[in-house]
């Protein structure tokens, strides 16, 4: 009987698991690493982006990133103070349009971070930004967190 076995992590170090599975079973385990991607995202468009984007959006990113995908406003705001208003998430998708129409990025990915908003209109202070479940691993490997 045959079965697979899935860990994430490190690339690095899963390519040493690999290594080491593959010298100690030569003849009945296949091990192979690949990169996580969801919907057009890897590690390799999250370095891409994070590296383009302005210290506002890069701080904003790490923050939520360390914060498991999710950090509140006030968190935020004792950071970056007033360059929180205005200066991430605009900015940040400017940075995923011009990225993807060079062809650096695929076109079209869904946005990394997310502002709450505690009401109906987004006239307000956000709640805090979020990023997709899926891409935290993905950005904490590019960053290096």
């Amino acid at each position: 009987m045959n079965g697979t076995l899935t860990i994430e992590g490190d690339l690095a170090i899963l390519g040493k698991i690999a290594a080491d599975i593959t010298a100690q079973y030569p003849n009945g385990v296949t091990a192979a690493v690949e990169t996580a991607s969801w919907e057009g995202w890897d590690t390799e468009v999250a370095k891409i982006v994070y590296n383009a984007v302005g210290i506002a959006a890069r701080t904003s990113l790490e923050m939520v990133v360390k914060a498991g995908g999710f950090c509140p406003d006030d968190q935020l705001r004792a950071v970056l103070g007033d360059k929180l208003t205005g200066k991430v998430t605009g900015p940040l998708n400017k940075h995923l349009k011009s990225l993807g129409k060079k062809g650096l990025i695929p076109e079209g990915l869904p946005k990394p971070l997310v502002s709450g908003y505690n009401g109906k209109n987004a006239w307000q202070p956000t709640q805090g930004f979020k990023m997709p479940d899926q891409l935290v691993p993905m950005f904490a490997a590019a960053i290096g967190i």
